[in-house]
């Protein structure tokens, strides 16, 4: 439920209630039908407050728990009976500024996780602190030119527990993109952030994605990104196969595509190729822990096409296509190649013209196909969901 209170105070209020009785996230190779299922069940509550505290200054506190348990097995191929449940307090604000030129916004927030899993090998507990500071500033140089510039702060913290000492690791930083639109046809979004880490130094990383329309009513559009994912706290300093030499997860993704508008800009469609390779992928092996052993490349074509038939009636259609390769490097284990599968979903909707409420229909895996994305590990196969949506 949302409302408004007065001129100045508005509220959100959502709670959420989620619970399935799952299957068995271990594939069971002889299909012996002896493997547990293994589900969840989830409670959400989220709160929000909009405060207008002058004219062009917004404030928004906002607190969300989420209390969370549920079943896993062992591993690959491992049905187990383990349990685990999950925490999560996650308190704030952030803070708007409007004066047109320029636009300020900022905003902290704070996250605290308590966890627990009961496995073979007993019953164990984990506590995190993680702190997220944002502060950045937009502002309109000309028609077709702007920029956005700010800084974050984080701190990830696993606090001092049974002797053990507290440990924590901080990333911080400047960051900014500049914005060109259409400038004779030509679009453009130049990214940089540094990224200053208490374990690794310094890291940068960049974005940039142009675009031409050549027509009002088709566009050519590309990008190049570079990503870096820095271990864990518990990767590096865990009770459980920690490495403080792990490396930083490094990425790079380029695409190129091209859209357009037909039938009287009714009917729009898109193509994209894409590239992405992952370096340093950190693994946990039972015999070594945490360690930097894989590389993945992928590749592949997205199209999709969406069509406004008449004002009530809209046709969408989406088909991608990927192919790629997990490289293990300097692991002596089982080469195993996957299968190629092909995953059909429909989604429909009918929304009531005098009324605010829609009914709906979501079915994944229509074909029932089994298929694997990580070894040893089940996927769904058909669902459908449906429901009914009613704003008030």
């Amino acid at each position: 439920m949302n409302g408004t209170i007065d001129r100045k105070h508005t509220y959100t209020l959502n709670f959420n209630r989620e619970s399935s009785d799952g299957f068995s996230a271990a594939a069971d190779p002889d299909n012996t039908g002896t493997f547990g299922d293994d589900g969840f069940r989830s409670n959400s509550f989220y709160g929000k407050a909009d405060v207008s505290v002058t004219d062009g200054l917004t404030v928004s506190p906002f607190f969300h728990h989420n209390d969370f348990d549920g079943d896993y097995d062992a591993g690959a191929f491992q049905d187990a009976d383990n349990t685990y449940s999950l925490n999560i307090i996650n308190t704030g604000f952030q803070a708007a500024l409007r004066t047109g030129k320029p636009n300020i916004n900022g905003g902290y927030n704070l996250t605290s996780t308590e966890r627990s899993f009961s496995d073979q090998f007993g019953d164990s507990s984990f506590e995190g602190v993680f702190h997220n500071a944002d502060l950045f500033g937009s502002y309109v140089i000309s028609p077709w030119l702007s920029m956005l510039a700010g800084f974050h702060y984080r701190q990830s913290i696993i606090p001092a527990s049974g002797g053990t000492e507290e440990l924590s690791a901080r990333i911080a930083g400047p960051y900014a993109t500049l914005y060109i639109k259409r400038l004779h046809g030509f679009s453009a979004e130049l990214g940089y952030r540094l990224n200053s880490h208490s374990e690794y130094g310094n890291n940068a990383t960049y974005s940039f994605a142009p675009s031409y329309h050549a027509t009002e009513s088709a566009k050519l559009f590309g990008s190049v990104t570079t990503g870096f994912k820095v271990p864990t706290l518990n990767e590096l300093f865990g009770p459980f196969g920690a490495n403080p030499e792990l490396d930083p997860e490094t990425s790079r993704y380029v695409s190129v595509g091209v859209e357009t508008y037909l039938l009287q800009q009714s009917l729009k469609l898109r193509a994209q190729y894409f590239s992405r390779e992952i370096d340093d992928v950190i693994v946990y092996t039972f015999t070594e822990g945490f360690i930097n052993r894989d590389r993945q490349n992928d590749s592949g074509m997205e199209l999709s096409a969406n069509w406004i038939t008449t004002s009530t009636i809209r046709i969408g259609g989406h088909y991608n296509y990927t192919d790629g390769e997990l490289i293990t490097i300097g692991n002596s284990g089982e080469e195993v190649t996957l299968d190629p599968y092909t995953l059909v979903n429909l989604y429909g909707e009918y929304r009531f013209p005098k009324l605010r409420a829609a009914v709906f229909a979501d079915v994944r895996n229509l074909l029932d196909t089994g298929f694997t994305e990580v070894y040893g590990f089940k996927t769904a196969g058909f669902n459908i969901k449906g429901g009914l949506r009613v704003a008030l």
